[in-house]
Order: structure tokens, then C-alpha cells, then sequence
């Protein structure tokens, strides 16, 4: 099995571009969206504004993607925390959250790699269908984190 995962930290507003959010965060984004744009196709219109930084380490499990994106956030969280705040506040309310993306059976994904573990002297060997992407821990600090600036947490796994 072949596993693609990413993980984004995203804001979200009707009213405030991300151009806007990058300065008052004072980072910019790494991605970013605007809202009514028109892709062409069949791509959906974005309904929000959307400012984005993401950690697109694919051979990195979710909980250590987590972890670098905090640690980018870290030196802004209180203004990051105003920030969301304010979005909340907007008509229709704006919003915080770190996208966990999963996909399962991709072909561009990590490769599984079978792994030898030495516990109290013998040796374990994994067994197919552990791939070492599967699961995924958070741990206090990282939630602490999450919710001392107000975000959500959304995961879609495909596949």
C-alpha cells in the first residue's frame, strides 16, 4: 500500500483576503485562496478566503507534520489567536483549522517499508498492512496548542 498525507493549517474568512491575513499574522501563506474565484473546469468556487501554511512532508507521519507546522505558528500565537477571535466574530463567522489529509491506494504515496524492532532482546518484524504512516498520536502540548488559539481539527482519509 502506498500512503500520500499532508497536513494545513488554515484560515478562513468571507471578508478578510489572505493577503490581508498574511499581514496581520505578519507570515506569509503558503497557499492561499480567493473567494468567487473562477479556476475554470469543473473546479468548484471558493466560498471563502483562504490563507494556508502546510507541511507537505509526505515521508513524515501526521503527528510530526503537526508538530513542524506548530512550531512555524509558535512565534505568532498570540496574534494568531486574536485573529481567529476576530474571525468568529465575522457575518458568517470566519475560522481556524488544521486539515489532516490522508490517501490510501495512491500511487504517487510512500511506499511501505518493512521494519525490524529489537524489544527486551528479540527481534519483531512488522507484518504487510503496518505501513510505518498509519497512525498518529497528539500529544498534550500539540493540544494545548490547538485549542489555546481557537482551531478545529478536520481529516479526510481516501482511498
Amino acid at each position: 500500500m502506498r500512503v500520500r498525507q499532508y497536513v494545513c493549517f488554515m484560515l478562513s474568512s468571507a471578508t478578510s483576503t489572505a493577503a490581508e491575513l498574511s499581514d496581520r499574522v505578519g507570515m506569509i501563506a503558503d497557499r492561499s485562496t480567493v473567494r468567487g474565484s473562477r479556476v475554470g473546469g469543473d473546479q468548484p468556487i471558493p466560498r471563502w478566503h483562504m490563507w494556508e501554511l502546510c507541511c507537505d512532508s509526505a515521508e513524515l507521519p501526521i503527528d510530526k507534520q503537526l508538530a513542524r507546522l506548530v512550531a512555524r505558528l509558535a512565534p505568532h500565537v498570540a496574534t494568531i489567536s486574536e485573529i481567529v477571535r476576530q474571525l468568529g466574530m465575522e457575518r458568517p463567522p470566519g475560522s481556524a483549522t488544521f486539515s489532516i489529509v490522508r490517501h490510501f491506494d495512491d500511487p504517487e504515496g510512500a511506499k511501505e517499508v518493512p521494519r525490524q524492532v529489537v524489544t527486551g532482546g528479540r527481534g519483531l518484524a512488522t507484518m504487510t498492512g503496518q505501513h510505518q504512516l498509519l497512525g498518529w498520536h497528539l500529544d498534550r502540548e500539540t493540544l494545548q496548542f490547538i485549542l489555546g488559539i481557537g482551531a478545529a481539527i478536520d481529516v479526510d482519509e481516501y482511498g
